[in-house]
């Protein structure tokens, strides 16, 4: 779950300063009359004037575009086929039910308000009625049942929901949720991590990847899909002056997609950009130097929630399907040497459980160790040896095991990640390829299990 930087808190909830996951830029315009330090996306969209107390104050940006570099790839505008199109929807073009603050506090959005029954298997939300789609027609409680009707039907990676949602019924603007079971992270899931959709749009789309000429960008936020620019490796997005809630402070908004670091380290050193974004993530330190000691550029540091690199198995695939290969290749691995890898002296160990460190230290047993010893005599144990003498580890009456990892090729750090593993997997036996894809062609393929990690 990341907080949504682009808005400052719904109206009638008290304002709170909203922070990027990870590292972010700010930086004042040197060849804009307006001279204006951004802070973060969320207070000059909003326009607010600061966060309280604490930390400078934004200046007007009024008149401004507002020049965002990341190195996420877009390929095509349509939020239920391009996932990181569909951040960046989330982030400017459309609402969901609720909003998290930077306390991680549930917040309205299209939802005025709600409530859950004693047995959390029953969510009710009541919309707000000033909520208006950028073609001028209302959003509507129908929209809502549309939505989760719609990606359940259609939307592979929402087809989670059918198991989890009963019913769903409308009364007036009274949107009804009955779950088949309870579920703690309903708020979460559904309430903010769902886009609601235009009916009027969507209804006519049969196959969310061959929409024709339906407006799929067509949303309710504060920002209007303007153009994507597939050559360039641009959005762009204008503001909209019918958006119910705070009205962004620029006009514009101007996303440059898919730019290595090396090059959005230069263009937020020379002033061509004005604030580096990337999803739950932030910039990387092992670019930091290009930016240290730069003028009126400032890099603050905070916590980052997520994970910035973790191996998943198929558990449909021989052999990582079973629990012993498991636990053979987890302790082959160099934990300390990755972390070093990815985030020089930042960098924290995970456990096997990814406890959230709220939780505490989990047990001793959960702790990631690097013991290769302990791998070769588990894969022994298993049955997994070298049967033909090619230095290889053999599947039981098989040929060599080579695992086919599925990387993501735009992860920053996986270059120097992936000899890591190699070389750990080589000490014990093992061997593997490598396929690098794209996030909307990773998850595809992850879909599709053409993988083995």
């Amino acid at each position: 779950m990341s907080f949504n930087p682009f808005l400052s808190p719904p109206l009638n909830a008290p304002a709170t300063c909203p922070a990027l996951l990870g590292r972010f830029s700010k930086r004042r315009r040197r060849k804009h009359p307006a001279g204006a330090i951004l802070l973060l996306m969320g207070l000059i969209l909003a326009g607010m004037a600061g966060c309280g107390g604490d930390g400078p104050v934004a200046d007007s940006h009024e008149g401004a575009t507002l020049r965002v570099g990341t190195p996420m790839q877009v390929r095509v505008a349509n939020p239920l086929v391009d996932y990181s199109y569909n951040i960046f929807a989330m982030l400017a073009t459309h609402d969901t039910l609720v909003r998290f603050d930077a306390a991680m506090r549930p917040r309205p959005q299209l939802a005025l308000s709600w409530e859950a029954s004693a047995d959390g298997r029953r969510w009710r939300f009541l919309l707000r009625g000033d909520a208006h789609w950028h073609d001028g027609l209302p959003v509507t409680a129908e929209d809502v049942k549309f939505t989760f009707d719609y990606l359940m039907a259609h939307h592979g990676a929402s087809a989670w929901m059918r198991t989890l949602i009963k019913a769903i019924a409308v009364d007036g603007k009274t949107v009804t949720f009955d779950l088949v079971k309870p579920y703690s992270r309903f708020l979460i899931n559904c309430g903010f991590i769902v886009r609601v959709l235009p009916r009027h749009v969507w209804e006519t789309v049969a196959d969310p990847f061959k929409p024709g000429d339906a407006r799929v960008t067509l949303g309710c936020g504060p920002f209007v899909f303007q153009q994507f620019d597939v050559h360039a490796g641009r959005l762009t997005f204008r503001r909209n002056p019918a958006y119910y809630g705070p009205l962004p402070t620029v006009p514009e908004l101007t996303i440059f997609l898919n730019r290595p670091l090396d090059t959005l380290a230069l263009s937020l050193r020379r002033g061509d950009l004005d604030l580096y974004y990337k999803y739950a993530s932030g910039f990387p330190p092992s670019h930091l130097v290009a930016l240290s000691g730069t003028a009126d550029l400032r890099l603050p540091e905070a916590d980052a929630m997520g994970v910035p690199a973790a191996l998943g198995f198929n558990l449909n695939h021989r052999p990582t399907n079973a629990v012993a290969f498991r636990r053979a290749i987890a302790a082959a691995l160099d934990y300390a040497r990755m972390a070093a890898s990815l985030m020089g002296r930042h960098g924290k160990l995970p456990d096997r459980g990814f406890l959230p460190p709220a939780f505490g230290d989990g047990p001793a047993d959960t702790a990631l160790v690097y013991a290769p010893e302990e791998s070769r005599r588990l894969l022994d144990q298993a049955g997994y040896t070298d049967t033909d003498g090619d230095g290889l580890r053999n599947l039981p009456g098989g040929g060599n095991i080579v695992l086919r990892l599925l990387a993501r090729a735009d992860l920053e750090g996986t270059d120097a990640l992936l000899p890591i593993l190699s070389h750990n997997l080589r000490a014990v036996g093992l061997a593997m390829t490598v396929d690098r894809a794209d996030l909307s062609t990773w998850i595809e393929r992850v879909q599709a299990e053409r993988f083995d990690w």
